[in-house]
């Protein structure tokens, strides 16, 4: 999906490391706390985040597929969001045994599916766990969702600690007056939900420091990203971080 792809891989890994399993990986990301970001175990389970933004979601057939949510995005190649969901909508025809898919995704993308269902994330009780915000309580469950899925029982804690996954959400400095928070949010929906979040733990001013990622985002995003950023108090902007793409007028 659009957002929380390593975040939930991540804790998925966690989930069956935790229920005594050891499964092979591949993570789009880094754990903070030096832990190969792949692996290959001796194990029927392989756990992988696929990527659209280049394509090689196309070479994928899972046998369980967890799509989080399908927010256009990668706009140099999917010229519209019919374009980017058709990506999604193909993944999950070709997933063997189960779709576990958002919701809001039923008409674009399940409809007509038979093995794709709709976990209840709005209802569940809040988990508690080391990682803040709504979102990642939604990234919570479609991770259970997933073990589930594979037929592994979720082990039996009230507490479940998640490794850290770096530039997501990593606190970098806390004291009772001063929070500092990298994050990779580079996505108008990833901001506001970020923004969001501080606001439901803390009342203090909010200082954003934000580089713009990929010139042809900026350039499609410019309203949405104005309007996800006018939710802190100040705004240091940066230079746009190409990513390989070479600048474009407007963005």
């Amino acid at each position: 999906g659009s957002h929380g792809k390593t975040t939930t891989c991540g804790m998925l890994i966690d989930l069956f490391e935790q229920a005594g399993k050891c499964p092979s990986y591949a993570l789009g990301g880094l754990f903070s706390d030096g832990k190969a970001p792949g692996a290959w175990n001796d194990s029927e389970w392989l756990i992988a985040e696929l990527d659209e933004s280049d394509g090689t979601i196309d070479l994928f057939s899972p046998e369980i597929t967890l799509i989080l949510n399908a927010d256009l995005d990668h706009h140099s190649r999917y010229a519209s969001e019919e374009a980017y969901r058709s990506v999604f909508r193909e993944l999950a025809n070709r997933t063997g045994k189960c779709v576990i898919a958002a919701a809001t995704l039923e008409e674009s993308i399940g409809r007509g599916l038979e093995a794709v269902s709709y976990p209840n994330l709005s209802d569940a009780e809040p988990m508690e766990t080391n990682l803040f915000g709504a979102f990642n309580q939604e990234n919570i469950r479609f991770a259970i969702a997933g073990l589930e899925a594979a037929g592994i029982d979720l082990p039996k804690r009230s507490f479940f600690q998640f490794s850290q996954i770096k530039r997501r959400q990593n606190f970098l400095y806390f004291s009772p007056r001063v929070v500092v928070l990298e994050d990779y949010a580079h996505h108008p929906m990833e901001i506001q939900a970020i923004a969001s979040a501080l606001s439901k733990v803390s009342s203090a001013r909010k200082i954003a420091v934000f580089q713009p990622h990929r010139y042809s985002r900026t350039k499609s995003l410019k309203n949405e990203l104005v309007d996800a950023l006018s939710e802190f108090d100040s705004v240091y902007l940066m230079d746009v971080y190409a990513a390989s793409e070479d600048p474009i007028s407007g963005g």
